[in-house]
């Protein structure tokens, strides 16, 4: 695998995602727009059910690279579980009152049962995959790239920089992340949306592995 790429945490995502749109299409909107108001335990099945498929992908995608036991250990999935219910209650709140301050139309309904829904998962897969590298005492992170590039963002200089796990990358804007989805710093999606970029956990590192040569931007936009 190229050091600067993760393409197995791609294509589980990409299935994982692929799944859960039929559920926003075939239950969530549908529910969300005939009966908005009384919709709670909808949203907070479908939330709660994307929130925890992203967190076991993300145990089974990292737990195989970091050689971790095959089935997630209990003392990590019950916090886990704890955290996806906290969440989709959390969220449920969030839609309903959104809902509840603007026309509740096909539009408006699809993109925030999507966008919830999808985030959720991703949420999921974060915490996992942090979860998974503390008990197996991975002490270091490296910026990867899970997908093809569609768009060029400010987080293609940082593919293939590692540092110690619990500290902060710096963007060239002077933000400072955890990781391309930093939920405390940019809650939003619109910040890492289509970025195509991942975190992978490493054991052990080499030199060659923390001495970082930034990408030229010939390199980061594909030009010659």
């Amino acid at each position: 695998m190229n050091r600067e790429e993760f393409r197995p945490l791609g294509v589980a995502m990409t299935r994982l995602l692929a799944r859960i749109r039929r559920l926003i299409e075939g239950r969530l909107i549908p529910d969300l727009l005939e009966r908005p108001s009384a919709a709670r335990g909808t949203i907070v099945d479908v939330i709660g059910e994307a929130w925890m498929s992203g967190a076991l992908t993300g145990y089974m995608v990292h737990g195989a690279y970091l050689e971790a036991p095959a089935s997630m250990p209990p003392s990590l999935a019950r916090p886990l579980a704890e955290q996806a219910l906290e969440h989709a209650d959390w969220t449920a709140a969030r839609i309903r009152e959104t809902l509840a301050d603007r026309e509740a139309t096909i539009a408006v309904v699809s993109l925030l049962a999507r966008s919830s829904t999808e985030a959720s998962a991703w949420m999921g897969h974060d915490t996992a995959a942090r979860g998974v590298a503390n008990m197996m005492e991975a002490g270091f992170k490296r910026w990867v790239r899970s997908w093809p590039r569609k768009e060029e963002r400010e987080h293609s200089s940082l593919e293939g920089q590692v540092l110690p796990e619990p500290e902060l990358f710096t963007l060239p804007s002077g933000a400072r992340v955890y990781g391309p989805r930093d939920w405390d710093r940019y809650p939003e999606s619109s910040e890492w949306i289509n970025c195509g970029h991942a975190l992978v956990y490493l054991r052990e590192v080499t030199p060659a592995d923390v001495l970082y040569n930034p990408p030229t931007q010939s390199a980061v936009y594909g030009r010659p």
